[in-house]
């Protein structure tokens, strides 16, 4: 389960003690996200957590900068947490741990802005990972989440249409604090960088050959050079096309490089500013070679859609496929079907292991079909019987569909894991659905009693 939810149900006879065995199994990080929350919480044992905070932040080790020389680390003085300001043009940098501005105490009160959603520190990719780009180190020093709408035209239909959509953009740095982006919208990826047309002009309004994008900002986390707000609007226009003197060419003959316009927008929907940039397509290879796995591509199975960075949304990280090994067939030595209603923690089952070390592959499988374009997460957590956490990992199920040369409906209803036991003994496995939007469309109707609480049928087998 999601740490910091977790350790909201614990009781409060238990809680330090619990705290404790997570961060000596070295969840530091995750315990720095929950520690502000229990701390306001709970404050009769505010003091207990602040000390616990303290000494987090003395064991913290400094960040990785990709700008050493010109790069300052800090401490969030909210949470304690070891954080770093590298680019030359940052205004504000937001605790990746907390999700406050590091740099404001919380006292200030509504000074301060406080994201409700934090980050996985379990994915391979976060903020800090480095990213090769054409021979070219760069670092993830921020990202922000989007939610909203695509409007494009369909050929097929000869008429327009609006379906929703979301994406994670990553702000990257290189040696020479330069600013690029990654744009991640779950199936295709972009390199994007800023350039100044000859000719600036936005696309005209209802051209075929443009999406024309609405969003809205649901995260942000790490160093930006402007303040962002939750619930901020930007407009994108998308094309393929440079525009001149009423004439269009391909940009530069290239498939894979696009135009792109942004534009953040008031409260009424004017543009405030406007920047253009260029879109170079990322295929998963470049995406596999970026993060320094290529090494495993001769193993890969299949791509899939794994390992939330934003867990409290349906936030795919960069990382939208998990190379998997092959594996030898094992036996399954545990297999079991349950029904989950959201923010339940359900106790799935024990498992014995007599000879360690051993590799134990989890598999999990939403066992019904999603309407069209929704999504399920789940979580599964594996602990050992002094209640000791060995690991846990998230798994999205998803249903997409939509429009390009045809119509397609893509689906992914499995996941798997692998986890690695040291020791004989008996081992927990519990799991939870801890977000979807199934819901979103029926919360009244669930609370007027019209309908019942959805619930998600969900298998999970366990293999040596």
């Amino acid at each position: 389960m999601q740490l910091a939810k977790s350790l909201q149900q614990v009781h409060d006879e238990k809680l330090l003690d619990v705290i404790g065995r997570h961060v000596a199994s070295g969840r530091d990080n995750e315990i720095r996200q929950a520690l502000p929350s229990l701390i306001e919480q709970r404050p009769h044992l505010a003091e207990q957590l602040a000390e616990i905070q303290q000494q987090l932040s003395q064991t913290a080790l400094a960040p990785e900068m990709i700008t050493s020389s010109a790069g300052v680390a800090l401490t969030c003085t909210n949470c304690g947490g070891s954080l770093s300001k590298q680019a030359a043009e940052t205004r504000i940098v937001i605790c990746q741990y907390c999700g406050q501005n590091a740099e404001l105490p919380n006292n200030k009160g509504s000074e301060t802005i406080r994201w409700p959603r934090t980050l996985d520190f379990q994915s391979n990719f976060t903020l800090g990972s480095f990213f090769n780009f054409k021979g070219e180190q760069w670092q993830a020093i921020g990202v922000q989440h989007f939610g909203g709408t695509i409007r494009e035209w369909d050929s097929e239909d000869s008429d327009w249409e609006t379906n929703k959509a979301q994406y994670t953009l990553w702000w990257m740095l290189n040696k020479q604090r330069q600013l690029a982006w990654i744009s991640d919208y779950g199936k295709t990826r972009y390199w994007s960088y800023k350039y100044i047309p000859e000719q600036p002009e936005l696309p005209a309004r209802n051209n075929k050959a443009v999406e024309y994008g609405d969003w809205k900002l649901q995260f942000a986390a790490g160093e930006f050079s402007y303040n962002p707000s939750p619930g901020e609007k930007k407009k994108t226009w998308e094309h393929s096309d440079i525009f001149k003197k009423g004439k269009k060419t391909r940009v530069a003959g290239n498939s894979k490089l696009s135009i792109g316009v942004e534009a953040r927008v008031d409260a009424s929907g004017k543009p405030r500013e406007i920047e253009f940039f260029r879109h170079l397509k990322l295929s998963n290879h470049d995406v596999i070679t970026g993060i320094g796995a290529s090494e495993s591509l001769h193993e890969v199975v299949r791509w899939k859609r794994t390992g939330m960075v934003l867990i409290a949304t349906a936030v795919c990280s960069l990382i939208v496929g998990t190379v998997l090994s092959k594996l030898n067939k094992g036996s399954t030595i545990f297999e079991k079907q349950l029904r989950y209603t959201p923010g339940q923690t359900i106790e799935i089952g024990k498992i014995y292991i007599e000879d360690a070390p051993a590799l134990l592959k989890f598999k999990t499988a939403l066992r019904e079909q999603l309407p069209v374009n929704k999504y399920v997460e789940f979580e599964i957590e594996f602990s050992n019987d002094a209640d000791q956490v060995i690991g846990w990992y998230g798994a999205e199920f998803w249903r997409e569909t939509g429009y390009d040369e045809g119509h397609w409906d893509e689906h992914d209803y499995n996941s798997q894991h692998t986890f690695k036991v040291t020791e004989p003994g008996a081992y927990h496995i519990s799991g939870a659905v801890i977000g979807t939007d199934v819901l979103q469309n029926i919360n009244d109707a669930v609370q007027n009693g019209a309908v019942k609480t959805k619930d998600f049928d969900i298998a999970l087998s366990v293999s040596d």
